[in-house]
């Protein structure tokens, strides 16, 4: 968050909610979008999406959040085993920071074969 800060002008101490929320779903759904391309590369498979390549504007699009599970940083647990039905509710219900680990299911994942080298 102190790299969007630098975005305001010098002496602003925080960020009004409603964008904090946004620069944190953005984060969230980059890193989500991540995992799964790492998870895809691992079974010879890539996300396919039409006419982006490796875009970052693709948001929700690359996949279907179906639950998100919140992990405590200090304890490593999952918090409350309480489930988020979105990405957007973790962030906003559930207070999900940049850099706290969080489980996730995605499913409909838009994927093909990996072209060969």
């Amino acid at each position: 968050m102190t790299v969007a800060m630098k975005r305001f002008p010098a002496g602003t101490t925080s960020l009004p909610s409603e964008i904090e929320d946004v620069y944190k779903l953005y984060a969230m759904d980059i890193t989500s979008k991540e995992a799964v391309k790492a998870a895809l590369d691992q079974n010879g498979l890539e996300i396919a999406l039409d006419g982006e390549e490796e875009s970052n504007e693709d948001e929700g699009m690359w996949g279907d959040i179906d639950s998100v599970q919140l992990i405590d940083p200090k304890t490593g647990k999952v918090e409350d085993d309480e489930m988020y039905e979105t990405l957007d509710d973790a962030v906003e219900q559930g207070d999900w920071e940049p850099g706290q680990p969080f489980n996730f299911v995605v499913r409909n994942v838009p994927a093909r074969l990996k072209e060969m080298d």
